[in-house]
């Protein structure tokens, strides 16, 4: 199929293929105002084999970052970091309640938790959105488990993410609570997009697991999380297909105490891990990057952890959050012999100490990606 394309009075023809390959490089909101130009582009753009495409270029070619700054008293601020590396407010927010959580951030959808994070469900109803924001779609998810009161304190685990396997996409929420004879329990449950309803799950290896970090982090086709069970360190995954949870190793030198300093991040497309093994609060620290590899299968093991990088050691104390461009992403606070640093959100490499502050804010920071997907 071909079209025709007008230019100083000389009409070209161009297949259908170049336009469409054109089409797939471009921003996503250039691709809204082109729906304008005819018919056939609009609905190509919405077409699934298009919206893959254009997301697969998007995720190889413009990854962002969503920055969430928190602890503010103005409602939900969100930002993104660009591939230019420039910061910019996100407007048109579906809400403007201060007490949201980003349950996680898929192929360019965004799961927010609408409520306090930590209150139980029979004082504070919440429910999810989902949220394209470029897009600006937006698809509201009422929690309508039945029987979830329980007795007792709760500590809760979020996940959203994709499946590919069964092209759904998946809220998880894990709920931990002390039951009568004070043994700690487990309360999965499980929103799917497509089916458009929630159920429970069953609990399996989460039984008398603690969590350490509420939002999981997700990765081809999983939900990962860290946590510990008998006083070791363990990393809990969730496979969104199959709905059934996990545990992994962690690197030997990771242990419950060292809880608050680790987190979960992808480095060359395979599973790793930001680690921050110094203690005392104004010790210079270093950070080091652990990366999850096939094992050699001997004494049952599947998988082995391998220590890629180890960086000079800080000034200040750096909390390393994410990957992203090859640099370490995550939230500065300068020690008492840092005095050109005032701390905040920054960057930083493995080769040096060297830090690019972004923000003197402090943000809970999330991968994100531009796309078409549609919230429906």
């Amino acid at each position: 199929m071909e079209h025709l394309v007008v230019m100083d009075g000389v009409t070209l023809f161009l297949p259908q293929e170049i336009i469409t390959n054109i089409l797939k490089f471009l921003p996503v909101k250039s691709l809204i105002k082109f729906q304008c130009v005819c018919k056939h582009w609009k609905n190509l753009i919405k077409t699934p084999f298009f919206i893959a495409m254009h997301l697969h270029h998007s995720t190889q070619l413009r990854p962002h970052l969503l920055l969430h700054r928190h602890y503010t008293s103005f409602g939900l601020q969100l930002y993104f970091l660009d591939y230019k590396r420039q910061i910019v407010k996100v407007s048109n927010l579906p809400v403007v309640d201060d007490k949201v959580l980003i349950v996680g951030s898929s192929h360019g959808l965004l799961c927010l938790q609408i409520g306090s994070i930590y209150s139980d469900f029979s004082s504070s109803p919440r429910s999810y959105l989902l949220w394209n924001p470029v897009f600006r779609e937006v698809r509201h998810v009422p929690f309508t488990f039945p029987n979830f009161d329980r007795d007792g304190p709760r500590v809760f685990g979020f996940g959203f993410g994709f499946s590919p396997i069964v092209n759904d996409y998946k809220i998880v929420i894990v709920t931990l609570y002390q039951a009568m004879d004070h043994d700690l329990q487990n309360h999965p449950v499980v929103y799917s997009l497509r089916m458009g309803s929630w159920k429970q799950v069953k609990v399996g290896i989460l039984r008398g697991l603690v969590l350490n970090n509420a939002v999981g982090f997700t990765m081809n086709g999983s939900i990962f999380w860290l946590g510990y069970k008998q006083d070791c360190a363990v990393m809990i995954s969730f496979d969104i297909a199959m709905e059934e949870f996990a545990l992994m190793p962690m690197p030997s030198t990771v242990g419950q105490d060292h809880a608050r300093r680790v987190n979960i991040t992808e480095f060359e497309r395979r599973l790793a891990l930001l680690f921050s093994p110094s203690i005392g609060y104004y010790k210079s620290k270093s950070i080091e990057l652990w990366v999850l590899e096939n094992g050699t299968g001997g004494s049952g093991e599947r998988w082995s952890w391998a220590k890629k990088y180890t960086s000079s050691p800080y000034l200040g104390f750096l909390i390393p959050i994410t990957i992203w461009k090859n640099e370490i992403v995550g939230i500065y606070y300068p020690g008492p012999h840092d005095k050109s640093h005032s701390g905040g959100t920054v960057m930083s490499n493995f080769t040096n100490t060297e830090l690019n502050v972004l923000s003197n804010e402090t943000h809970l920071i999330y991968s994100y990606v531009e796309s078409l997907v549609p919230v429906s």
